[in-house]
């Protein structure tokens, strides 16, 4: 979700009111977007503290998606193509994209084999294999 301006001024609106004139408020350890309050929202004790509990992962989060980020760099580079989009074709089919280092390749399965990973999955071509049949193609379908 992006931001919200007033029309007239440009002055950044509040989240939570909709006021003009909102800062953002960054998150403790830079993970997620900033929440845009005003200065009479964020002077509220009851909005400070959910403010404070929304982030009570945010470390852990960020933690994960830095580890998550170093495997998929350790195993591209390694020459591994691993998954980075997909549209469903059909009811039965989906075309995956999957990113290397010499760029990219696309193949196709069936939709049970795709979701044999969840999303956030690091995974290869010979990953999906394991579940069905990964078809590449050479020319756009």
């Amino acid at each position: 979700m992006g931001y919200s301006y007033d029309v007239e001024t440009g002055q950044l609106c509040c989240d939570i009111c909709g006021k003009s004139g909102a800062i953002k408020r960054r998150c403790p350890v830079g993970w997620c977007p900033p929440l845009a309050a005003c200065p009479e929202c964020w002077a509220k004790p009851e909005i400070r503290e959910k403010e404070k509990a929304a982030h009570v992962d945010c470390r852990k989060q960020s933690a994960e998606y830095q580890e998550r980020a170093k495997e998929e760099r350790r195993r591209i580079d390694a020459g591994e193509y691993l998954r980075c989009s997909a549209i469903a074709l059909n009811g039965s089919t989906t075309k995956v994209t999957f990113r290397g280092k010499d760029g990219e390749k696309v193949f196709v399965m069936s939709r049970e084999t795709y979701h044999a990973f969840p999303l956030l999955t690091l995974a290869s071509p010979d990953d999906f294999r394991k579940h069905g049949e990964v078809i590449e193609i050479t020319e756009d379908i």
